[in-house]
């Protein structure tokens, strides 16, 4: 059985999918990977800056994971179909998400959703804290949280992870002035300007947040991280025994 990812732009995603990819060793396909690897995608919308209409993205993702990957060496006769994955970043519009639930049961299409759940306004605030090192293109993010909620996370600092760059790892919590004027920060446009990042928490507001009411509650993870990082032990546990429940439900049924 598979398993797709949902949660606001900030909330982690990204990085819990890797680390349930590790945990359960599946391999974790992104929709922008997939997309890209498709050449009429990429000529007909990509090129353009344009977003694809729902059926069009998801017939592009569904001929990826049926072919096994575009213009690429199938990694088995029936494609990504017959093996497990985790999908990050599809479905991402209710559309989709409809789309996805009319696949053939011989398709094997994910069956778990997990949902990051972390608000929108702290969301922003990682968004924000989000910095690149031009040098060794290691990705940090200097936003300590705390908020009223209850919510603890933690930046992810340069000396957090072994990063050998005598750039970035100068930077401390001690030594930081809270500006991001250092000479080897690099950050995306859709991170700073405001009212892009608000753009980003409205698409997923109008987009994706619909998907979560249609998805039944037994076929549903929602994952709440007080703690950041440190709380995937629990995803982790919950992933794990929601995945035995619906397996033994399908066994079951079949």
């Amino acid at each position: 059985m598979s398993i797709y990812l949902l949660g606001p732009p900030g909330s982690g995603k990204g990085t819990y999918g890797k680390l349930l990819s590790s945990s359960l060793s599946l391999p974790l396909l992104t929709a922008s990977t997939m997309l890209k690897s498709d050449p009429t995608f990429v000529t007909n919308y990509i090129s353009k800056g344009k977003l694809g209409p729902d059926d069009v993205v998801e017939s592009s993702v569904r001929s990826y994971l049926f072919d096994g990957g575009w213009g690429t060496e199938k990694l088995t006769e029936k494609g990504w179909f017959s093996k497990r994955f985790i999908l990050d970043g599809f479905p991402r519009t209710l559309g989709q998400y409809k789309l996805m639930s009319s696949w053939s049961p011989l398709l094997r299409p994910p069956s778990l959703c997990v949902h990051v759940d972390l608000p929108l306004d702290i969301c922003v605030e990682k968004i924000k804290g989000r910095v690149e090192c031009k040098y060794c293109k290691s990705v940090w993010n200097l936003a300590d949280v705390e908020s009223e909620g209850g919510y603890v996370l933690p930046g992810i600092w340069p000396h957090f992870k072994k990063c050998f760059c005598e750039e970035c790892t100068k930077l401390t919590r001690e030594v930081w002035d809270g500006k991001y004027d250092r000479e080897w920060m690099v950050r995306r446009d859709d991170d700073v300007v405001d009212e892009v990042v608000e753009g980003r928490m409205e698409e997923y507001r109008n987009c994706t947040e619909g998907i979560l009411e249609e998805v039944e509650e037994g076929r549903k993870v929602v994952f709440k991280p007080w703690r950041g990082l440190d709380s995937f032990g629990e995803l982790e546990v919950m992933v794990k025994e929601k995945l035995v429940e619906i397996e033994e439900e399908e066994d079951f049924i079949l």
